[in-house]
């Protein structure tokens, strides 16, 4: 990852240049995970831990979501150049990182403030899409989401809107996605 020079303090909106990494390529059709735009810092970087950019891109169906490469995928955004196109969508956290950002929203209701102003609304103790899947009697993967709540891993059982989040870590002005 390229070299970014800031070193965010608590609460302020990183703007991020686009970043990306494959996914996928099938044909012409290209898969590519990114992350872009505005984050913000929930956690500075300190001697022994990464900082942690956040980002939350509200709410969504199971129905606009799909595994390529294994991993859950949304086209958020698409580039068609002649006769190729390249979809992005941004990484879906582990129930890991998506647990330990949100327990330091719940520490710090400042955050989910500077959240609400940012347009990036949210509430911990919803429900969240997490990159963690489980397989079925065919040993396709399934979706899983996790309930801030509880902390639990369940499986949709409807097509109800989940949030999404994506976090980006970063230690001594680099990225670590």
């Amino acid at each position: 990852m390229g070299q970014n020079t800031n070193n965010w303090t608590l609460g302020e909106v990183a703007v991020l240049r686009k970043q990306e990494r494959i996914l996928k390529k099938s044909g012409k059709t290209t898969y590519k995970q990114y992350v872009n735009s505005r984050y913000l810092c929930i956690r500075e970087e300190s001697a022994n831990e990464h900082g942690i950019l956040l980002k939350v891109l509200g709410k969504t169906t199971p129905k606009h979501i799909s595994f390529c490469a294994g991993e859950p995928f949304s086209k958020d955004d698409i580039d068609t150049q002649f006769y190729s196109s390249v979809y992005y969508g941004y990484p879906y956290v582990s129930s890991n990182k998506l647990e330990e950002a949100l327990s330091i929203l719940r520490e710090n209701p400042k955050l989910l403030n500077l959240l609400e102003e940012a347009s990036m609304r949210t509430n911990p103790d919803s429900t969240f899409w997490v990159r963690d899947t489980k397989r079925n009697l065919l040993f396709q993967k399934q979706l899983q989401y996790m309930d801030g709540k509880t902390g639990e891993l369940c499986s949709p059982s409807d097509n109800e809107p989940r949030y999404r989040i994506s976090i980006v870590y970063f230690y001594k002005g680099e990225l670590i996605w």
